[in-house]
């Protein structure tokens, strides 16, 4: 069982964040494709050093809980297939914290709907919104089976208010059907209108990224991309870990760094609005 120090909390973390926010960036307002590989990766980090659960737990919750809809729709998933795969982390996971988090994060009038039916609230939304709305309350519905006391007083909360859930599709199961095997947590794009329209929970989504402590809003997805990729290598960096050059995940992010820096300069020249050049500028010197 390896040591658990900073750098190893840090570089699992990291391993969290590529499961979650650096894809995210590549789908904008769309239902993202969910990387299992990566996934079971953290599963079995999991089983092997069961202590950290509380940093898995925290880490996924602040993305699950966040405003990338994408980001918080591949937490979720990741979330619901640790469960499925690591039984013990279901304790982990009964956090009054989280529970009603998650509940906060959906629209008011999906919350208490006053009578509407849950088809005439998917109006006001872009596809990723729409599959965020219904993977948090499938989740809340699921794990209010089994994983906590605080999952279940979440979903009657919701069921007093009259909230309408949706129907699971078949690949949509129970998380406790399973136990310790690697079941990746599916996500199925749902059918429903996004004409825009409708009261809360509507209007356009912005993309955002945390760099050095602040959140700076793109609206270019690579630039995005490029932003979260730098604050993920910065926080492993300022670990110190020992050997940043023998470090392969730290040599991963590198690479992609350089990579999208070639791709950004490679933009500069291009027909831009002033927007996207400003932040194209911006990106370049964050990574040089």
């Amino acid at each position: 069982m390896a040591e658990i120090t900073k750098e190893y909390l840090l570089e699992f973390k990291t391993q969290i964040k590529m499961a979650t926010l650096i894809p995210a960036a590549k789908y904008k307002n769309t239902v993202p494709e969910i990387d299992v590989a990566k996934n079971i990766a953290i599963c079995d980090k999991l089983t092997v050093q069961p202590a950290l659960a509380w940093r898995a737990e925290r880490t996924i919750r602040k993305i699950a809980l966040g405003k990338d809809d994408v980001a918080a729709i591949l937490a979720m998933n990741l979330a619901d297939m640790i469960v499925k795969n690591c039984p013990r982390f279901r304790l982990t996971m009964n956090t009054k914290l989280f529970s009603n988090g998650l509940v906060k994060t959906l629209p008011k009038h999906i919350r208490n709907p006053q009578g509407r039916k849950f088809h005439t609230m998917q109006d006001d939304g872009n596809p990723a919104k729409v599959e965020r709305i219904s993977k948090t309350l499938l989740l809340i519905q699921q794990w209010a089976g089994g994983v906590g006391h605080h999952w279940k007083q979440a979903y009657e909360d919701l069921k007093l208010k009259n909230c309408q859930f949706p129907v699971p599709h078949k690949d949509e199961v129970s998380a406790l059907d399973f136990d310790d095997t690697k079941v990746p947590a599916k996500t199925t794009a749902r059918t429903a209108k996004t004409s825009g329209g409708g009261g809360g929970g509507g209007g356009a989504f912005t993309p955002t990224a945390r760099v050095d402590g602040k959140e700076r809003v793109f609206a270019d997805s690579q630039c995005k991309q490029a932003a979260a990729l730098f604050e993920v290598l910065n926080d492993m960096l300022r670990a110190k870990p020992e050997n940043p050059a023998r470090n392969p995940m730290i040599q991963e992010l590198k690479g992609q760094c350089e990579n999208l820096q070639k791709q950004v300069q490679g933009r500069l020249g291009a027909n831009n609005s002033p927007q996207i050049m400003d932040e194209l500028l911006k990106v370049v010197v964050l990574l040089l």
